[in-house]
């Protein structure tokens, strides 16, 4: 996303193999606010949770450390689009 808003041309990665899921522990979650701009009060959808995996490649896991410190995606000032990566042994 980064390569493309600076206008650099990118390839989208093409994983040879995805990480497996082991577990998986996600719910749906509303947040109300209000837009001063629309002048009206707005329910915003996510879904937030865990999920493990199991191991991946060294391509894989440098995307997601990229996802983990730029925070891309619509609604990241309310929590959506963020995520944290922890390695457990």
């Amino acid at each position: 996303m980064l390569n493309y808003y600076m206008g650099q041309e990118t390839e989208i990665p093409d994983f040879i193999t995805y990480p497996v899921i082991t577990k998986q522990m996600a719910h749906h979650v509303t947040v109300k606010r209000y837009s001063s701009t629309q002048n009206t009060s707005m329910i915003l959808h996510g879904i937030i949770g865990q999920i493990i995996f199991a191991e991946m490649t060294e391509e894989c896991l440098e995307c997601l450390l990229a996802g983990e410190i730029l925070h891309m995606g619509k609604n990241i000032s309310f929590g959506f689009g963020q995520y944290i990566l922890e390695k457990i042994i």
